[in-house]
C-alpha cells in the first residue's frame, strides 16, 4: 500500500508543479496585455472578458465534473491578483 500511495501522491505533486508553471505563463501573459492596452490607452479592466472567461471555464469544469464554485473561486482569485499586478 505504501508504494502505490507514493507512487500516486508522486503524480499529484507532478500535477502541482504543473499548475504553478501554467500559473506563471498566465501572469507572463497578463504582463505583455497590460503593456498592450497601456500603448493603446486600453483599459486594463475588461468586465465582459472576464464573464466569457468564467462562463467558458465554468461549462468545462461542469463537463469534467469539477465543482463549479471551486472554478468560479479560482479563477476570481487569479483574475483579482491579475488586475493588481504590475
Amino acid at each position: 500500500m505504501s508504494v502505490e500511495l507514493n507512487r500516486l501522491r508522486d503524480q499529484i505533486d507532478v500535477i502541482d508543479q504543473q499548475i504553478l508553471y501554467l500559473l506563471s505563463k498566465r501572469f507572463f501573459l497578463v504582463k505583455k496585455i497590460k503593456a498592450v492596452k497601456n500603448r493603446y490607452g486600453l483599459s486594463i479592466y475588461a468586465p465582459e472578458r472576464e464573464a466569457m472567461v468564467l462562463t467558458s471555464c465554468c461549462a468545462e469544469a461542469k463537463r469534467l465534473g469539477i465543482p463549479i464554485q471551486l472554478v468560479r473561486d479560482i479563477l476570481s482569485r487569479i483574475m483579482s491578483e491579475s488586475y493588481m499586478m504590475k
